[in-house]
């Protein structure tokens, strides 16, 4: 099955970048666009991104520089209608979560009848789980 345009949810706790990296891998072995899908808490400092924020931006752009296709949204707290509208805008295929990103998980849980495209949970490099 071929994957055209790929998701990564953050959420506004994301502890690391495993799905990131994995999604990387897999849009350049495929040549899909990568869409990153970021929450972010309404109550932050304007302009203060978390660590894992700051860290996925520098991947972004140097994946960007080696010739990938990457969008990168922002959602105000959580905002599923704001997932979902990327979801369908953007025809998205797969998701791709890590096993840290507990929030998220629960959220595609409640959203997945809602939701046509195959969902992946990458625990490690090589441990990947499908939601369902």
């Amino acid at each position: 099955m071929s994957h055209k345009n790929i998701l990564v949810p953050l959420g506004q706790d994301s502890k690391d970048l495993k799905a990131l990296y994995h999604a990387l891998s897999l849009a350049a072995r495929i040549q899909s666009k990568l869409f990153v899908f970021s929450f972010e808490a309404i109550s932050e400092k304007p302009g203060k991104k978390s660590p894992v924020i700051e860290a996925c931006l520098d991947v972004i752009h140097s994946a960007c520089e080696e010739g990938l296709q990457i969008s990168f949204h922002i959602a105000a707290d959580n905002s599923q209608k704001e997932f979902l509208e990327l979801l369908e805008r953007e025809h998205i295929d797969l998701i791709i979560i890590s096993d840290t990103e507990i929030r998220i998980e629960k959220m595609i849980k409640q959203i997945m009848p809602q939701i046509s495209c195959q969902v992946v949970q990458v625990e490690t490099k090589n441990n990947v789980n499908f939601l369902s």
